[in-house]
């Protein structure tokens, strides 16, 4: 058998060589072009995209084409955006194979959907409105109204923020985390807390004069305040610290949207870049510890007069009671050896659950580490 471009011969296998010949023999006097790169003669073919065997009267998908849809899914995959040309010529492929495999249809269908679907815009949404941003929003996410001072289009579908995927408005609550310093004089304090979705509270509060900042061999300012951006970093140094404290053995990447009323530490935390010293030696710290811990900080900007519980613990001189909310068991120690040196200890978190009972005490000492 053979076939020339789209035409297909089929006939006995004692007499096609000499039919096959005639007929190459009239082509080629009435001047009739063939494709001779697709001129095949055999009981096996590649024929239409397709490789067809009539001997065995079967047919399958050349190999060919498959490492094509292979390398078209690697590419697809490879990160979490993928262009518009490459989306088509993944679906194209799959629904030609799919012609073979039909029931492999259903499949298909949240590829077409991102296919057609209208990409994502950009739009800004002041911090105050965000807490009752849920009030424009029915349960699919969808702007039922336009929030006021933004261009936000009705009907619109919130799909992420702050590059956070959002599904429900209860996705709307993440993890928020704030921190904040104090630097008068000779004092210097940093305070900070990380409130989860379910209510709980993990809280730090450290206090040192600023002799007791020597063991950083740093050339510190008097008065603090002068060096306020480096003691509004090592805040969020801690930050970091306290989540890692609470999630200590997860290697997933974790950005952990964080608040600052410090425009030098926001910037700071944007870039982890900076030409001043000793501000440099902070952000160093600070990529060394979102590095070892896997947790990227995000850090927005927030008024100061809406930072109070922070700032409320970065001035506790450490002795007057706290609000009810600021319990002594949920804690995290931040002082130098863990958020500078990065010494490690063991916690129990949270405190309420009990270890199983130990058969047998072993003191381990800072040799033993």
């Amino acid at each position: 058998m053979g076939y020339v471009d789209d035409f297909l011969f089929i006939q006995d296998r004692e007499c096609i060589l000499y039919s096959a010949s005639l007929l190459l023999c009239f082509t080629s006097i009435f001047g009739v072009p063939l494709s001779w790169a697709k001129l095949q003669l055999g009981s096996c073919i590649t024929w239409i995209g397709w490789t067809f065997n009539f001997t065995s009267g079967s047919f399958h998908i050349p190999q060919e084409k498959v490492d094509k849809l292979f390398n078209l899914i690697k590419d697809a995959t490879r990160s979490r955006r993928v262009t518009s040309a490459l989306l088509h010529k993944l679906v194209g492929l799959l629904q030609w194979f799919c012609q073979l495999y039909r029931s492999c249809k259903p499949w298909l269908a949240s590829l077409f959907s991102d296919l057609h679907r209208h990409l994502a815009s950009q739009y800004s949404i002041s911090q105050g409105l965000w807490p009752s941003l849920a009030n424009y929003l029915d349960d699919d996410l969808r702007f039922t109204s336009v929030p006021p001072g933004t261009q936000v289009p009705l009907g619109g579908k919130l799909l992420e923020a702050r590059r956070t995927e959002l599904k429900t408005k209860q996705d709307l609550c993440k993890v928020e985390a704030f921190a904040d310093a104090r630097a008068d004089g000779e004092l210097i304090g940093i305070g900070g807390f990380i409130a989860f979705p379910s209510g709980a509270y993990i809280w730090f509060s450290q206090a040192w004069q600023l002799s007791d900042l020597s063991v950083l061999s740093l050339e510190l300012r008097r008065p603090a305040h002068k060096d306020i951006a480096c003691y509004e970093t090592l805040a969020q140094i801690a930050l970091v610290h306290a989540y890692r404290s609470v999630f200590p053995s997860g290697r997933v990447a974790v950005r952990l949207p964080s608040f600052s009323d410090n425009a030098s530490t926001e910037a700071l935390g944007a870039k982890l870049y900076t030409a001043k010293w000793p501000l440099g030696a902070f952000a160093q710290k600070l990529s060394l510890i979102s590095a070892a811990s896997g947790i990227e900080l995000d850090i927005s900007h927030i008024a100061g007069e809406k930072n109070d519980d922070a700032d409320l613990l970065s001035r506790w001189n450490q002795t007057d009671s706290l609000p009810d909310k600021w319990r002594k068991e949920d804690r995290v120690d931040c002082s130098l050896k863990f958020i500078w040196f990065f010494r490690k200890e063991v916690l129990v978190w949270p405190s309420h659950f009990s270890l199983p009972a130990v058969t047998q005490e072993r003191h381990v000492s800072d040799d033993d580490i």
